[in-house]
């Protein structure tokens, strides 16, 4: 993936910032294994600094997991444990800007699509220290 985003820093004034990503997959949804990595680089014009013109760059990765298992009920169709590390910088130039966000997770699926899923976001800044949510959330598939 390339993007060149224009950006509106100020009224009449469009700027540029580039990116490049790259995704892969092993597996498919609903059926056992699943993982997918994700990795972006490019420049973080909400960074930059117009007195040099320069533009920091920013870093990103991902990696998640899920083992889809069927399971054989009147209601549930299958349940889907996951985990997911995400880390990042926003600023390439600068040391200890950084984070990183681990994600335990659980989803339970109903017929159809429909699920019910609950994750456990933790975060840990560089310098902000750690946070965390319990997030609960549904897809209604009709």
């Amino acid at each position: 993936t390339l993007k060149d985003y224009d950006v509106q820093t100020q009224l009449h004034r469009v700027d540029y910032a580039k990116a490049w990503g790259l995704d892969i997959q092993h597996g498919t949804w609903r059926d056992g294994l699943l993982i997918q990595a994700a990795y972006m680089r490019g420049q973080n014009w909400r960074l930059a600094t117009r007195v040099r013109n320069t533009v920091p760059w920013f870093d990103a990765k991902q990696i998640q997991a899920s083992w889809y298992l069927s399971h054989n009920s009147d209601r549930i169709v299958g349940v889907e444990p996951m985990v997911r590390v995400s880390i990042a910088d926003p600023n390439k130039r600068s040391s200890n800007e950084g984070g990183m966000l681990f994600t335990p997770g659980f989803a339970a699926y109903f017929q159809g699509r429909s699920r019910v899923s609950a994750n456990l976001d933790m975060y840990r800044s560089s310098h902000d220290g750690t946070f965390w949510a319990l997030r609960v959330g549904t897809l209604l598939y009709f």
